[in-house]
């Protein structure tokens, strides 16, 4: 058989190829909704900075209640437009660069050429196909990349490719399913029965173990994002006034004053920290472990198992939802439904891998396509 790497790669290099095909390759928006509010969140900043200022000139005092609230308004979008402005930044790098991407098909599978390096993917290692946010799909073209799912022993669980193929990422996860086609399961999947050490497997796998056949999926440090940021910004818009006061006025202040600063600069954020890590502690760094048999995760001092026979299916539940950090954005949590018990639901926040991959692997445990 020839060589269908290289043969791709020569597809990719420009030469034409009978065994390759190579897909065109497309601008995507860069202004979609992400896009727009990275844009805006600046000259909201700029407007209630102008605003702010004025109203302070009015009342003659940084601690004017309304010039505090156009300051926490303020403070909000300039934190917003900082992150929001990277994003963009990463977005237009790789925007402007489009055409030095390239992706190529063959009966053996396909390699996604990128400017640093070429990413090969075995077509019989691939369990599924998604499109990034496929379960809410607004009008209009949107940034989303598509995610080739692959066996663990891949050494990958998912490549994402960037939405710079077909005119939309759509018709591009469209594309790649037909030519993956529809992996072959078992009818009847038979699963092994569950381990009764369970705990020291956890404990092996978060020293570092990873036997064979269990696919690990990391917790997240993303649930930074959820820490209370209003409380904190409205502590640095007083501090911000308190410091700009006379220092022979620091006496007629509210003896208050001082309390409040430490209230939302210090003890809300300390709290909050404390009481999360407290939460996430446990874990000791697994937000799931797919096994043969079951699906496996701890909440707070105890282990939940859920056996693949007792799995009556997996969704993905979305919103919209508004952050000081984001503003609008999707928050997905994955809703697990077990035969006669409770649900489970478990936010993407804190997993280490996109919820389309972690369903598409759960789906595949479940049906026998996996390990």
């Amino acid at each position: 058989m020839t060589n269908w790497i290289e043969e791709a790669e020569s597809a990719l290099d420009g030469n034409p190829s009978q065994m390759a095909e190579v897909l065109p390759n497309f601008r995507p928006p860069l202004f979609d909704l992400q896009g727009v509010q990275a844009i805006t969140s600046p000259v909201l900043a700029i407007f209630f900075w102008a605003v702010e200022i004025l109203r302070e000139n009015l009342s003659d005092h940084p601690l004017d209640p309304l010039a505090l609230l156009l300051r926490l308004i303020a403070l909000a979008f300039t934190l917003r437009a900082v992150l929001m402005g990277k994003m963009l930044w990463s977005r237009f790098r790789a925007w402007s660069a489009y055409r030095r991407y390239g992706l190529a098909l063959t009966d053996y599978g396909l390699v996604l050429r990128t400017p640093a390096c070429d990413l090969v993917v075995d077509r019989n290692d691939i369990v599924g196909i998604r499109e990034q946010g496929y379960v809410f799909r607004p009008r209009g073209r949107r940034w989303r990349d598509v995610y080739v799912i692959t066996r663990p022993q891949s050494g990958r669980h998912y490549l994402a490719i960037p939405p710079f193929f077909e005119s939309t990422s759509t018709l591009l996860a469209e594309k790649l399913t037909r030519w993956l086609g529809v992996p072959s399961h078992p009818t009847n999947p038979i699963h092994p029965k569950p381990g009764t050490s369970i705990s020291g497997l956890y404990n092996k796998i978060a020293s570092g173990e990873r036997p064979e056949g269990i696919t690990v999926i990391r917790n997240s440090s993303s649930w930074i994002k959820l820490g209370p940021y209003a409380t904190v910004l409205l502590g640095v818009a007083i501090l911000y006034g308190y410091l700009r006061l006379p220092v022979d006025a620091w006496g007629r202040i509210s003896p208050l004053a001082p309390l409040v600063l430490v209230l939302t600069l210090v003890v809300v954020p300390s709290a909050w920290g404390w009481l999360t890590w407290q939460n996430i502690k446990p874990r000791r760094g697994i937000a799931l472990l797919l096994t043969p048999a079951e699906m496996v995760m701890r909440a707070k001092q105890q282990l939940l198992r859920v056996r693949w026979s007792n799995l009556l299916r997996v969704d993905i539940d979305l919103k919209s939802v508004w952050s000081v950090l984001e503003g609008v954005n999707e928050n997905k949590t994955l809703v697990i439904l077990r035969r006669n018990e409770p649900e489970i639901r478990y936010r993407e926040i804190f997993l280490d891998e996109p919820l389309e991959v972690v369903l598409v692997l759960i789906e595949a445990y479940r049906k026998g396509l996996l390990p």
